[in-house]
């Protein structure tokens, strides 16, 4: 309700299959890309947190984003199944060392 207020359109006009889901899609993908990288600088590698070996508020949001988008899609989606193998399988590991806060 309050998102299709936000755009002015029903939810399942925002996105309708076909090129422009798909384009939309591949843009979020390479916005995940691009913060995989900030990860995969830092000295622990790719199973490390935002800032190397301590957790911060920017792990916390990306984790809450992942679970938003998890939640949205569904677990079992095709969509959340290619979310899981992005990055080399980075957001589901992020996901298990954040299981605990």
């Amino acid at each position: 309700r309050t998102r299709e207020a936000e755009f002015g359109v029903k939810m399942e006009e925002l996105a309708p299959p076909g090129p422009k889901r798909d384009e939309m899609w591949a843009a979020v993908r390479e916005g995940f890309s691009r913060v995989a990288a900030k990860y995969e600088s830092n000295e622990e590698g790719s199973l490390s947190y935002f800032y190397g070996d301590k957790v911060s508020y920017a792990d916390l949001i990306v984790a809450a984003y992942l679970l938003y988008v998890r939640t949205v899609l569904g677990p079992e989606s095709p969509e959340w199944r290619e979310v899981e193998k992005w990055n080399d399988g980075h957001w589901m590991k992020l996901l298990g060392l954040m299981k605990q806060y």
